[in-house]
């Protein structure tokens, strides 16, 4: 989906958590290594962290 012909190269999404905890614990599921990955394979989606009152 992130492909720029799809959606644009400006494209991003954003997910909210009920606290900072489980925000911390998803961005860190989205930072390892997947099980179903090619050995090798380095997961490349840019996670940053987002507070509310920013």
């Amino acid at each position: 989906m992130r492909a720029p012909h799809l959606l644009g190269p400006e494209w991003k999404a954003v997910r909210w958590y009920a606290s900072r905890e489980k925000r911390d614990r998803a961005a860190a599921d989205y930072a390892r290594e997947q099980p179903y990955a090619r050995l090798g394979d380095i997961p490349s989606l840019l996670v940053e962290p987002v507070d509310e009152d920013t």
